[in-house]
């Protein structure tokens, strides 16, 4: 596996990294969010752009990235947009989600996150346009009702390696604890094997443990939310309380920025 390096942090080597989400609906309450990650010092921040509720133009997305990344002083952005059929906000056609992704790849952004599971071709031509504009790609996978057999989640991963992104996400819902252990163990198996960085979850209550076992996982990134209000997925702790527990099971933890 090839650590990843952006704006001076590197994934996939050392303690996983800590993503905030924001996720305002107005480009007003994503400037206040951001202002609030910043005064958290993650390691990351995710823009979810599916939250938003203004049109998704270019002037949209390059004004809000622009101040996001200046408010965010050196701090990487991730942007995202969760489709409804992966637990998104939204529902988006794959010719729009295309286009957005295209739009995104001209931004202010460091990473842009895609579903590896909408249309082939549309998938392939937005990695390769982000990756030309020099934006690393998250190629992920959500499934919100199960955690999909240990087969099934091999395939995934060997999909999004095929798939040349720079980092492989996979996010599921457990439904038993063996769910969970299955899960970090794909992950683990997958850190050993694919030449990208790996990021993993299991969700909800019973997956939290897999949000702070990254150093067994290899899960680079853990998402936490800004408190418990803005949770962007179910199971998050706070930017605090993983930051804490990170300084507790793997020494100190953050890099300064």
């Amino acid at each position: 596996m090839t650590p990843l390096t952006i704006k001076g942090l590197t994934l996939g080597q050392g303690p996983s990294k800590i993503a905030v989400p924001i996720t305002g609906t107005t480009a007003n309450e994503v400037a206040r969010q951001g202002q609030v990650a910043r005064a958290n010092q993650p390691d990351l921040v995710e823009w979810r752009l599916d939250f938003l509720e203004e049109e998704l133009s270019a002037a949209t997305i390059q004004a809000i990235s622009q101040n996001l990344s200046q408010e965010l002083a050196g701090i990487p952005i991730i942007a995202t947009f969760r489709t409804k059929a992966e637990g998104g906000q939204r529902a988006i056609s794959d010719r729009d989600y295309g286009q957005l992704l295209k739009l995104l790849a001209d931004s202010q952004v460091d990473l842009i996150d895609i579903e590896v599971n909408r249309e082939a071709a549309v998938v392939k031509a937005a990695i390769n346009t982000c990756q030309a504009k020099g934006k690393a790609v998250i190629g992920s996978y959500h499934n919100f009702a199960e955690t999909p057999s240990d087969q099934a989640l091999h395939e995934q991963f060997a999909k999004m390696a095929d798939l040349n992104v720079d980092l492989a996400k996979i996010a599921v819902m457990p439904k038993t604890a063996a769910d969970v252990l299955r899960l970090m163990a794909a992950s683990q198996k997958a850190n050993t094997e694919l030449d990208q960085p790996v990021v993993t979850m299991a969700m909800g209550g019973l997956g939290q443990l897999s949000r702070i076992s990254g150093q067994l996982t290899g899960s680079a990134i853990s998402f936490a939310s800004l408190d418990a209000q803005s949770a962007s997925a179910p199971g998050q702790f706070t930017v605090q309380e993983l930051t804490n527990i990170f300084q507790i099971i793997g020494g100190n933890h953050h890099e300064s920025h």
